[in-house]
């Protein structure tokens, strides 16, 4: 666990880690990659998350009523389309 540091000495090390230069740099001890890592992770889990439940309007199952081939054929004529629509002009 790392102890509390000062804002400054933190910043210091973030931008020694990623190579950003400063006119000094400063040594924070137990001040990492690894341990900079861990700190954000333990903050930013929520251990309280539950998943949200369905609204009544959606389908709990997905099912789609457009086959991947129609979608093709659509598409494919829009390409068709396109190209006499330029030759037109």
């Amino acid at each position: 666990m790392v102890d509390r540091v000062d804002a400054k000495d933190m910043w210091a090390a973030v931008r020694q880690l990623t190579g950003h230069k400063q006119e000094q740099t400063v040594d924070v001890d137990g001040v990492n990659a690894a341990t900079l890592n861990n700190h954000y992770a333990r903050i930013s889990t929520d251990n309280m998350h539950t998943i949200p439940s369905l609204k009544q309007t959606v389908s709990p199952v997905f099912s789609p009523s457009v086959s991947e081939e129609h979608i093709f054929k659509i598409l494919d004529k829009l390409k068709l389309e396109w190209t006499n629509y330029q030759i037109g002009f």
